[in-house]
């Protein structure tokens, strides 16, 4: 009984630790530290392709950070590393607390005093070339520490996934799939895959040529 009530205690404490933990938010999913978010380019309001965490259509279903009721009153510190960018768009925001920032540089902080909820708004728009964006994002507050990773996306690569040199000169004939140069193709996991063998009847994603294939 003595052991029951231990375990119990252990586990409301940490509950209750967790509660207390900043956390992020996408589409009101919890996401675990360092996970990433991948966004497609899209039309916006005015015919432009655009990227963004929080749509104004819906922001709620955008990216948001909770903070915890220890967090209410004291600061909270964000930094933004934009790790890579080859999309060709006309600006990108970046507003967190009401500071929004047009994002010039690689690396930018801002600190502020949270509300319950934190919007992150990054956007990128008027893209009009193929490619991608990565950044990383980390809020600190009171030794709390959270990261999300951000990927925009315009074009046919929109899994992120990076494909062995050799498979991209495999070809796709018609509704067949053939095989790349090392003899094999490739499901969204990077591994190898033998669409032939698979008995379910669900059609599946492959990648053949770096695209991707219902088969």
């Amino acid at each position: 009984m003595k052991k029951i009530l231990l375990l119990t205690t252990a586990l409301l404490a940490l509950i209750a630790v967790k509660a207390q933990n900043l956390e992020f938010k996408y589409q009101g999913q919890v996401l675990d530290d360092n996970a990433t978010v991948t966004i497609a380019a899209e039309e916006d309001f005015f015919g432009e392709m655009s990227c963004e965490t929080n749509p104004s259509s819906a922001p709620q279903d955008g990216l948001v950070l909770k903070c915890p009721a220890s967090a209410l009153g004291s600061t909270i510190t964000a930094n933004l590393q934009i790790m890579s960018n080859t999309l060709n768009a006309s600006s990108i925001q970046w507003c967190m607390g009401g500071n929004c920032t047009l994002v010039r540089q690689t690396q930018l902080t801002k600190t502020f005093s949270p509300g319950p909820t934190v919007q992150v708004l990054l956007d990128a728009t008027n893209i009009t070339k193929k490619g991608s964006l990565k950044a990383k994002l980390t809020v600190s507050s009171n030794d709390n520490t959270r990261t999300v990773f951000i990927q925009f996306v315009n074009g046919d690569d929109e899994t992120g996934i990076q494909l062995p040199s050799s498979f991209l000169d495999g070809e796709k004939t018609g509704t067949s799939l053939q095989k790349g140069l090392d003899g094999f193709i490739y499901d969204l996991s990077g591994r190898k895959a033998n669409p032939a063998s698979q008995k379910s009847k669900v059609k599946n994603l492959y990648i053949v040529n770096g695209k991707k294939i219902l088969k």
